[in-house]
């Protein structure tokens, strides 16, 4: 399945001067594509030489085609439904697509025996779309208990300064890598930087929280092995930037990555103000080439790259 349809349209172009107020013009247009993503779950249970299996639906979601295992690797980390991804046995397309050599619109997730799983918690009540993160999912309240149990056991490192006149350039530099963009604009995207601001990688996706999840999912290696003392600090991802607004699943996915600031060309909700500033993670919207808001961790930017922390 590609993650782009051409579609044959008629396009109106203001005519100024001529004889037509408009004119038509036929041509064919790349539409970003959506469809739905169905989830499941398989847990083994080996018990006195006894083997047992079962199979659970978790949810669906719509999605834009293609990065699907990442993309699950990625809601499987950040929800809290697994803190390793060695627990899995394994991701498989299943369904009737499967058998003609195509992705299938339908995901099994396998996990290793004797895994535990509480399916109930993170199954959706209802279908949702690519824009909901949380929907029908566990209380905030118990994100909010998993994130500060999860602060709790950590020493918090240094977290470097980010100088005032390279937001502007993040920006620039996910625009510029946004390839689904620029041939549909109807996409979202977002990138991860490192400590010297370089970008690492690019993910897009119709909904923002698919393409946080598949940023996450394609980078989990160096975004769960942060604290380890072999990994170089300059090359250590340090926040996102994203292309759209900011609600408090994006925010609650970026500290489960242990990222210290978000970066966002859109607007902040409350919750995700609130969380930012209780949790320390340096929140800033509406960026642009001269102006941009700071919502929380102010003190984390400077005219220089001196250290701070948090």
């Amino acid at each position: 399945m590609k993650p782009i349809h051409s579609y044959s349209i008629t396009r109106y172009v203001k005519n100024v001067g001529g004889y037509s107020s408009w004119l038509a013009e036929h041509i064919d247009d790349a539409v970003i594509v959506e469809e739905p993503l169905d989830i499941w779950l398989k847990q083994t249970r080996i018990l006195d030489q006894q083997t047992s299996s079962t199979t659970k639906r978790l949810f669906t979601t719509m999605r834009t085609p293609g990065d699907d295992i990442n993309l699950i690797k990625g809601w499987l980390l950040t929800s809290g439904a697994l803190s390793d991804l060695g627990a899995i046995h394994s991701i498989t397309y299943t369904g009737k697509a499967r058998l003609r050599a195509q992705q299938s619109n339908q995901l099994l997730i396998t996990l290793k025996a004797n895994i535990p799983f509480e399916v109930e918690q993170f199954q959706r009540l209802e279908d949702v779309n690519s824009a909901c993160g949380i929907c029908g999912q566990h209380s905030i309240d118990s994100l909010l208990d998993r994130l500060h149990q999860q602060a709790s056991g950590q020493n918090l490192p240094f977290v470097p300064s980010l100088a005032l006149a390279e937001l502007p350039v993040l920006m620039e530099q996910l625009l510029a890598g946004q390839t689904m963009f620029h041939q549909t604009g109807g996409n979202h995207a977002c990138a991860l930087f490192d400590r010297t601001l370089r970008i690492m990688d690019v993910r897009e996706d119709v909904g923002r929280h698919n393409a946080l999840d598949k940023l996450i999912g394609a980078n989990a290696d160096s975004l769960f092995a942060q604290s380890l003392p072999t990994v170089d600090a300059s090359s250590m991802p340090m926040g996102v930037v994203l292309s759209g607004r900011v609600g408090f699943e994006l925010v609650q996915k970026a500290l489960m990555a242990k990222l210290s600031y978000v970066v966002a060309l859109g607007a902040p909700s409350s919750l995700a103000i609130d969380l930012a500033q209780e949790a320390g993670l340096c929140l800033i919207g509406f960026i642009k080439s001269q102006r941009f808001n700071v919502y929380s961790a102010a003190h984390n930017l400077t005219h220089n790259g001196e250290e701070k922390t948090r």
